[in-house]
Parts: structure tokens; sequence; C-alpha cells
């Protein structure tokens, strides 16, 4: 598996080689969602700025039982190796076992402006060649949203390697939502990604619990597609 998705670092090898309660708003119901306006930008703004740890599990459809820890910290501004440039930075670090069986951490570095607009990635898989992700757009959430609303994040030239000028393998592009179910209101982070052909490899939706000022929670839901597999991990 030579391609890696942007968004969880789990995902780059150990899962794709492998495979074949808070305060937060939780509606009228659980099957209700609130009618009233959330702040995704601050959502967003607290994911990389502020940070946080969530632990997710499911049942993929190869059969397999999968869980997933996610750590999200700020770290101290660094070069993106890509452009020379110095960006601040939140760094992902995940950790993936199946079955049982520990798979080990890997780490997405995300390199943004002082406005949280993404710059760029760094991706260090749990196996294979350090690579990264140079943004060609990028926009942010907007202060006020419905439920079930959504737009465009990022888009982003996937790379072989992090040198300047090197060739580009892939795509990948990124919106957000906002997304409900059982009672909780998310902040979805939803990638999809293509190959050099533009041809579909996979997409992935990371969700956090997110009250309506853009505080985040502990509750959370990570969804994963690609050809002849499906993964929906959560802690709700």
């Amino acid at each position: 598996m030579t391609r890696r998705y942007t968004w969880i670092a789990l995902a780059c090898a150990a899962l794709m080689s492998a495979c074949g309660g808070g305060g937060g708003d939780s509606g009228v119901s659980p099957f209700i969602p609130p009618t009233s306006d959330f702040n995704p930008l601050v959502g967003w703004q607290n994911l990389l700025g502020t940070g946080g740890i969530w632990t997710v599990s499911g049942t993929g459809s190869d059969g397999l039982a999968y869980s997933a820890t996610l750590r999200y910290a700020p770290a101290a501004p660094a070069i993106f190796p890509v452009t020379n440039t110095s960006y601040d930075l939140s760094i992902l670090t995940s950790t993936l076992t199946q079955a049982g069986v520990p798979q080990g951490p890997g780490t997405v570095e995300f390199f943004h402006a002082a406005d949280f607009r993404l710059q760029g990635a760094r991706i260090t898989p749990t196996s294979g060649p350090v690579v990264c992700s140079k943004t060609t757009a990028s926009e942010l959430p907007p202060s006020t949203a419905k439920v079930f609303a959504s737009g465009p994040l990022v888009s982003l030239d996937d790379l072989k390697g992090c040198l300047p000028g090197a060739q580009v393998e892939g795509t990948t592009t990124a919106n957000w939502s906002i997304d409900f179910e059982r009672g909780f209101v998310l902040l979805c982070l939803n990638s999809v990604a293509r190959d050099a052909t533009s041809q579909v490899i996979g997409s992935e939706s990371d969700c956090f619990q997110m009250a309506e000022d853009g505080t985040l929670d502990s509750k959370a839901r990570v969804t994963i597609l690609k050809p002849n597999f499906t993964l929906v991990m959560k802690n709700f």
C-alpha cells in the first residue's frame, strides 16, 4: 500500500495494508437534531490549537475488531520542508489495534497559518517512508452553521516525499460538516483521496462531539472506506 490518508496516520500503513459523555449539545432527543446555531470555526481552531484525545472502536467489514486512539496536540512552529516556510504546527498521533494486536503509532503534522488555514501536512506512517501533502486551496469553516451544513476545507497535492519539487502522486480534498447521531452533534472532517489518474482510492470521515460554542467533547466517530473494505469506529 503506497498511498496514504491525510487525516489519520493509522490509516497510512497499519490499517490499509492489514485489511483486504460529555457536555456537548445532544439535541432535543436522540432522534431529533437541534435547530440552534453551532460554531464550526471555533471547533476547528480548538482541534488544532487546543487538541484532545479520543479512543474509538468498531468491527470492519473483514470481521476483525479495531480500536484506535487519536491524540491532537499543538506544537512549536516548524518549517514545512516542501516550501521551506515556517508555520504553526499541530500534531496528530494515532495508534491502531487490529484484532487485539497493536499496529504501532503514526503521526500527521498539520502545518497551518495563524488563522488556522492548512498549508500542508507531513505524514509519518506506521511503516514506510515519510511523505508530505502541499495545500493548493484552503478555506475556514464559518462561525455560524446549522446541523447538516457543510463546506470546503482544503485541497492538497499528495507528494512522493517531502522535498521541494517532489512528484505529485495523487490528491486529497477535504470538507467540514456538522453531523448528528444518537443525540450527539459532531464536527466532521471528510476527506477523499485520489490517485494520479483522479480515481478515488478511499475516503475518511473523522468526527468529534461539538457544543454550540465550538467546544469539543469526548465522543468521536471515524469512518474509513476503501475498495472492498468499510470500517466505522466510535465511542458512543
